[in-house]
């Protein structure tokens, strides 16, 4: 009796643990114990949650922080294609908070340098520049804040600008920068600076002009001084007409830079006048030049001023006329502008032999005569549309050239 109380004794105990294991199981065995699932019901979640179940990537993702409101007037550049114009366009843009304590209207002022280092940009629309200088400046119409403390939320243009008017230092891709001050009455209320990169300022740049107009003078001057000594001497006439257009250039100038100016100018007269005596001009070399840097509008001045350095000592003969020749291929002037402009810089005293004349109207040795004949018909119809000129001197002239192709047709029996 004692035994079998024992072993009931000690079968409880074991049913007891049995139990209260199963109702309060320990960490590792909860999480290894199978889920079980009653038909119709829904899994239950287990006490502990699984690590995975904390994830980084099922947590909500943050919303964005909203963007600050500007504290201050700030500026920028930017640039687009004008359908209207056709044209690319740089625009001066603001936004911000505009502070305007006295109330009242305001205005911008805006300045554009390029390059590095900066340097002023020129505006070739005079409403982006001052009576003082062609250099960038505006102001802009003023307007009226409604608020002492104005915020500009969007950006607003203060300015649209070509880039086709600008004009940098030097051309090519440069940065444009920006300089932008407002004032208010009397005051200045704030400023600003903004940059833009890789602006297309293709135009020549104003201090390449100065450089390359500088170096056409003295290549001019000595083209002109070798000229007037192909057939031998330098006539003063000649040298008279040289000097002449040396004071013209000069002229040019602002009168408190002509002194400097008129110094380097006569230096470089001085110059092609030893180079000219003494045969030490490249004439070769001295027209590269002038076709690497020179307009056409230009070549035809220079080629002008040749024609006037040739028709200074009242006669023209055939060196001189095949140098004239010479001298319009290389400069790449056109026949038909060549003899007009002969026939206009000539004067109507000036001597010219019928070789020459003969040269300067294109008139080859191995042409027909019907060819020949054509060449002078045209040369002496513009020269018979200006008898009946107002002018006397024109008159004149044109009442020799045409008694000198008269001649010439007679001569050429055609």
């Amino acid at each position: 009796m004692t035994g079998l109380a024992v072993m009931w004794g000690v079968l409880t105990v074991v049913v007891i643990g049995l139990l209260l294991n199963y109702l309060f199981p320990s960490d590792d065995e909860a999480q290894a114990q199978p889920i079980r699932v009653s038909p119709g019901r829904e899994k239950e979640k287990p006490l502990y949650p699984s690590p995975k179940d904390n994830r980084p990537d099922l947590e909500p993702e943050p919303e964005p922080e909203p963007e600050p409101e500007p504290q201050a007037l700030e500026f920028r550049l930017s640039n687009k294609w004008d359908d209207e114009e056709r044209s690319h366009v740089v625009l001066v843009q603001f936004r911000g908070v505009l502070q305007n304590p006295t109330g009242g209207q305001v205005y911008i002022n805006i300045e554009l340098h390029a390059g590095d280092p900066e340097r002023p940009v020129i505006s070739l629309v005079s409403a982006f520049t001052t009576e003082e200088s062609s250099f960038f400046e505006f102001n802009t119409p003023p307007f009226t804040p409604p608020d002492v403390k104005t915020l500009y939320e969007d950006w607003l243009t203060a300015l649209t600008v070509p880039v086709g008017a600008l004009v940098a230092a030097t051309a090519g891709n440069q940065t444009l920068h920006a300089k932008a001050w407002v004032f208010g009455t009397g005051e200045l209320l704030d400023s600003s600076e903004c940059r833009l990169e890789n602006v297309p300022l293709e135009r020549i740049g104003w201090l390449e002009r100065t450089e390359n107009e500088q170096e056409l003078q003295r290549l001019t001057i000595e083209l002109a001084m070798s000229l007037s000594a192909v057939d031998g001497e330098i006539d003063k006439r000649e040298k008279s007409i040289i000097q002449s257009f040396c004071r013209r250039e000069i002229a040019r100038y602002k009168p408190e830079f002509q002194s400097d100016h008129k110094d380097r100018i006569n230096q470089i007269l001085k110059n092609s006048l030893q180079q000219a005596r003494t045969a030490q001009s490249n004439i070769p070399l001295v027209l590269d030049g002038i076709v690497r840097i020179a307009d056409h509008g230009e070549r035809l001045s220079i080629l002008e001023l040749c024609m006037d350095v040739v028709g200074a000592d009242g006669r023209v003969d055939y060196t001189e006329t095949k140098f004239l020749e010479g001298l319009r291929e290389r400069l790449e002037i056109s026949a038909e502008e060549y003899r007009s402009v002969f026939g206009q810089r000539i004067g109507a005293n000036t001597e010219q032999d019928a070789e020459s004349l003969r040269s300067m109207l294109g008139i080859k040795a191995n042409m027909s005569n019907e060819a020949i004949r054509k060449i002078i018909m045209e040369e002496s119809r513009v020269w018979l549309g200006l008898l009946g000129s107002s002018n006397a001197e024109r008159r004149a002239k044109a009442d020799q050239r045409v008694a000198m192709l008269a001649k010439l047709k007679k001569d050429l029996c055609v």
